[in-house]
């Protein structure tokens, strides 16, 4: 793999998405690099939140470094962090915009797992893009989980993949009717 951030000068901006290993990239840009290291979670606030970026964090002087991961996984992982599980039913969940996630703006987890949306506002920004899987082959990744969330997930059955994959499959559209 190519490393991404061969040469990179200027300071470093993660404009990530929440369990898309933000924390432990965060880590290892700072264990590498001498120059600012900082990460806010915006990329789903649509234009607001690139303007807002681009003014506190100018891309002459920034590096914007975006992350994503498997829709399911990410969703998966977000069902449970963030203990909608114990709310509702993963369909719910899956049709529910919820306000846990306005401070990143969108609420939907399939509307925020629309990357080809969200990556058009950040694009003449020339933003380095990264996946999970591209980050856990970097020499000496860390693999870090800061959140203080210890508990384990139970293994995603064949059946809620399927509703996953079926709802991701159908878009935003569809969603609420």
């Amino acid at each position: 793999m190519i490393d991404p951030f061969e040469g990179i000068t200027k300071n470093l901006i993660i404009v990530g998405t929440p369990k898309c290993a933000t924390n432990s990239l965060e880590q290892y840009l700072r264990d590498r690099f001498s120059q600012e290291v900082r990460r806010i979670e915006v990329i789903w606030r649509g234009q607001e939140g690139v303007d807002d970026t681009v003014y506190r964090f100018p891309p002459d002087k920034w590096q914007y470094i975006i992350t994503m991961r498997n829709n399911v996984e990410r969703i998966w992982s977000n069902y449970y962090y963030f203990q909608m599980n114990d709310k509702m039913s993963l369909e719910d969940y899956l049709k529910y915009d919820h306000s846990e996630f306005s401070t990143v703006g969108i609420g939907n987890p399939i509307k925020q797992g629309q990357y080809h949306h969200w990556f058009s506002f950040w694009a003449k920004y020339d933003p380095i893009i990264i996946s999970v899987e591209q980050m856990n082959k970097l020499p000496g990744f860390p693999h870090l989980n800061e959140t203080g969330d210890r508990r384990e997930y139970p293994e995603i059955t064949e059946s809620d993949r399927n509703l996953i994959i079926s709802y991701l499959y159908k878009g935003v559209e569809n969603i609420n009717g």
